[in-house]
């Protein structure tokens, strides 16, 4: 089951506030917790779903990749060590060791790189774990811009590869004039991949949500298995949205899984737990992300087009809910 995202836009006669929202999910406790093994998809492997555990990939676990990841924070976890946690920058409370007070960012930073009782996507990536969102899971814009920024001014320092974006708002500015999307431009030009969630807002046309909208980011959106690894059977996801063509740009750029996923449990650090939506199918997309600049030590730009041309059309759905199809290697 998938709660309805939450944004909130705020309006007062001398102020208009902007609050991102965290994609809101349904969770139910695990059992049988000693046969988990990796993340998992309404209980099949994701890596092999897209392909990773085939022989020409199989071998690449994200080694020496740095993957950011503005979100809730992040709780130290027996599946992800303290050691691989490079930075941890707090825009909310200004502690400074990692905590996550929501456990939406636990969970995502569970699926781009779990590595111990479960493996994630990319098991031998590190973090760098921005906390701008509160324990709410809302980040109002000016926190996130600052959060940007702070990527634009240290991706060097820590060799940002990745930025996982599992949020999303309302467009403030739909064209490039937005400042929002101009620090999303900055790291793109820096040579980073940022990857982003459509939203979970499915009632209508032309849903995708901010910073999604960008042509400088990868907009993902889900899609559901049917419980096998045959991609032929596949469906979007409920929540998935509808998105638009313009100037030659689709979005959202790719779907992938995104219903019942399994990650790590912020509450124990033995714990695991599933959620669905399009932040979790974001989190599969930059795990992926990590692995293709580890196997080709290539551009940002061309990893983009890797992602991309690794898509598979899904027959029977709506090209504006798809865009280039679902990732498969």
């Amino acid at each position: 089951m998938v709660l309805n995202g939450r944004y909130i836009i705020s309006i007062t006669i001398i102020m208009v506030s902007i609050i991102f929202f965290l994609i809101s999910i349904n969770e139910r406790n695990l059992l049988k917790q000693e046969k988990i093994k990796q993340i998992t998809a309404q209980g099949l492997s994701v890596r092999k779903y897209l392909g990773l555990e085939a022989d020409g990939f199989k071998k690449f676990q994200g080694a020496g990749v740095n993957v950011a990841i503005i979100d809730t924070g992040i709780a130290v976890h027996d599946d992800i060590k303290s050691n691989r946690i490079l930075e941890f920058k707090d825009f909310v409370a200004g502690k400074n060791e990692p905590y996550d007070d929501n456990g939406h960012g636990t969970f995502i930073a569970g699926i781009i790189g779990a590595d111990g009782k479960v493996k994630g996507i990319a098991p031998k990536v590190n973090f760098v774990v921005i906390k701008a969102m509160d324990k709410s899971g809302d980040v109002d814009k000016d926190r996130l811009i600052i959060a940007l920024e702070w990527l634009v001014e240290n991706q060097k320092k820590y060799n940002i590869k990745v930025v996982n974006l599992s949020l999303g708002g309302s467009p403030f500015i739909k064209n490039n004039d937005d400042l929002l999307l101009k620090k999303v431009h900055e790291l793109d030009q820096a040579g980073v991949i940022i990857v982003t969630s459509a939203g979970n807002i499915s009632s209508r046309y032309n849903t995708i949500l901010s910073p999604g909208t960008s042509s400088d980011v990868v907009t993902v959106g889900g899609v559901k298995n049917n419980r096998t690894y045959s991609i032929q059977d596949d469906k979007l996801a409920s929540f998935s949205p509808e998105g638009y063509r313009q100037n030659g740009i689709i979005k959202p750029d790719i779907v992938t899984l995104g219903v019942d996923i399994l990650s790590l449990d912020y509450k124990r650090t033995n714990s695991y737990i599933t959620h669905s939506g399009t932040s979790v199918s974001t989190a599969i997309v930059s795990g992926a992300a990590a692995i293709m600049f580890e196997k080709y030590s290539v551009s940002s730009s061309s990893i983009k087009k890797i992602i991309i041309n690794n898509a598979i059309k899904l027959k029977n759905e709506s090209e504006l809910k798809q865009g280039n199809g679902e990732l498969h290697f």
